[in-house]
């Protein structure tokens, strides 16, 4: 099969958080394989992960810092500075950390190409990850694992930040990953880098969503795997502006759903969504 010729310019802004808290400007695919440009800030460590089913391989453009592999009973620990390039085969548990004065930013090609956002599973990695939260323009966000017993098992329990002064100021996280399930806090309109929030009700609602799929995605879902939403609306004649903007995120996904009129915190708010999401399970 022939795929047409692609060109395209590293995007000015990041498309997505990684699960491993590093941003993530998407390239171009073929067939067998994609490319990503990554980046994690000065002074940050990344959560460790393993991927289900691709491998990569990495080249150093700028910055320094170091990645730690395992694979079985055998691990390393190598310099990342410009011009290394390095593999991650499929089962590696990886993890790495930007020591330098500028962001650590690589290239990576992905084969087969990226499936989805639950690709990435966190892993106990070699060192902590950075989990400093600030209402930067960066929007920093972070995943903090706590392990707990269940009935003899371990499950992987995760908090999940946005960088919302709001969570720290009234102690919640963004989203709750309890094994397969992610629970999503009601999410406003507000974007968390600048902490600004636009005038109109379908502003706010395109921004609640990719509020709340920057959510998914560090929990390691998407906006697919959502199975109830509900809405809260203080003046109910607006609700239909929104429907144009619901359709385009939930269209083909059709979750449960509720709809509540009652007031918000602010009055600049106009809606707050409440998202439920189950990640489909691995085959391991």
């Amino acid at each position: 099969m022939t795929s047409d010729f692609d060109t395209k310019r590293l995007p000015a802004a990041r498309d997505v958080v990684a699960p491993d808290g590093s941003d993530v400007r998407v390239l171009l695919t073929l067939d067998r394989g994609g490319m990503a440009h990554f980046a994690l800030a000065p002074g940050r460590t990344s959560t460790a992960v393993t991927h289900r089913t691709v491998e990569e391989i990495w080249f150093v453009l700028t910055g320094t810092g170091e990645m730690w592999r395992r694979q079985g009973a055998r691990e390393e620990i190598v310099p990342l500075l410009p011009g290394v390039c390095l593999t991650i085969p499929l089962g590696t548990h990886f993890q790495f950390r930007a020591s330098g004065a500028e962001p650590l930013a690589a290239v990576g090609v992905t084969m087969p190409p990226w499936p989805g956002e639950s690709e990435a599973m966190p892993v106990q990695g070699k060192w902590d990850a950075d989990g400093s939260v600030s209402a930067s323009a960066e929007q920093r966000l972070h995943a903090r694992i706590l392990q707990s017993d269940r009935r003899g098992g371990t499950v992987a329990r995760r908090l999940i930040s946005s960088g919302s002064t709001f969570e720290k100021e009234i102690g919640y996280s963004r989203a709750v990953v309890d094994g397969d399930w992610i629970f999503v806090s009601g999410t406003t309109g507000f974007d968390y880098a600048s902490m600004t929030i636009a005038d109109g009700i379908v502003e706010q609602t395109d921004q609640c969503l990719r509020n709340i799929e920057s959510a998914l995605t560090q929990a390691g879902a998407a906006l697919r795997d959502v199975v109830r939403v509900t809405y809260v609306v203080p003046n109910p004649d607006d609700f239909p502006q929104c429907w144009p903007t619901l359709r385009r995120y939930f269209g083909d996904v059709r979750p449960a759903a509720m709809m509540i009129s009652a007031g918000l915190a602010d009055p600049r708010m106009r809606i707050e969504i409440e998202v439920t999401a189950r990640r489909p399970t691995a085959e391991v």
